[in-house]
């Protein structure tokens, strides 16, 4: 067999339309396949939620060396803002990523191809595992799982609803303060730069912690959503 490799195609060949299978197999539900997603699933909703924590940690002052680099390098940001610095901020994380990498000396597969093994273990091991647990852990971990998606589901659902009926005049008053809001928000951006309101809006955050320590950190646009009934609410109500 002989194989021809050009990494310059290879690399153009990644850029289109990944080829779909001609053959697949019906796909079943598993609990422990549901439970292993539901699982992944929560990994990158944390890793996201980290990320967050981290940058609030950063207003909040917790350290003050990190948050007094972040507030400097928050100001150059917004001073020499150009839309090349999205990508570029994308390649320094990339690039933090492979040294650290690098420096640790990590050879070991990646996590996808541990999961494709471990996967393909537990997939032969399903029923061993199966007869050993009794029917009470089966519910039990079932209900967890599905409580959580429920939830979550839920929320999502609900914040939807309620960005519906903002628009829909289901609680006018609520919605003539969304059109208010909506029409200074037009103003303000066409009439201010916007790398000047991001300086401000940057400023704003960092010294909220320093000029009222006790104030509790919300986000404004999520805090009107909490006042707008979703239509659960406006079922029971009317």
């Amino acid at each position: 067999m002989t194989v021809v490799w050009n990494k310059v195609r290879a690399a153009l060949r990644a850029l289109e339309p990944k080829e779909e299978k001609l053959v697949l197999q019906e796909v079943k539900f598993k609990r422990q396949l549901f439970l292993r997603n539901v699982t992944r699933l929560k990994a990158v909703i944390v890793y996201f939620i980290d990320v967050g924590q981290f940058v609030q940690s950063c207003f909040e002052w917790e350290s003050p060396v990190r948050s007094f680099i972040a507030l400097v390098l928050w100001i150059c940001g917004c001073i020499w803002f150009d839309i090349s610095t999205i990508p570029a901020a994308a390649l320094l994380y990339l690039l933090k990523n492979w040294l650290i990498r690098w420096l640790t000396g990590s050879a070991s597969p990646s996590t996808a191809d541990e999961y494709d093994v471990a996967s393909d273990d537990e997939d032969d091991d399903d029923k061993e595992k199966e007869e050993k647990k009794t029917i009470k852990e089966r519910l039990q971990a079932i209900q967890e799982v599905s409580q959580s998606v429920q939830n979550t589901i839920g929320y999502l659902a609900s914040l939807g609803e309620s960005v519906k009926n903002t628009f829909n005049f289901s609680v006018p008053e609520l919605s003539w303060l969304t059109a208010t809001l909506l029409l200074a928000a037009a103003l303000v951006l066409h009439y201010i730069p916007i790398r000047m309101l991001l300086l401000l809006w940057g400023l704003i955050k960092f010294s909220r912690r320093l000029i009222r320590p006790h104030s509790v950190p919300n986000n404004e646009v999520l805090d009107l959503l909490s006042r707008v009934p979703d239509d659960e609410e406006i079922v029971s109500v009317f």
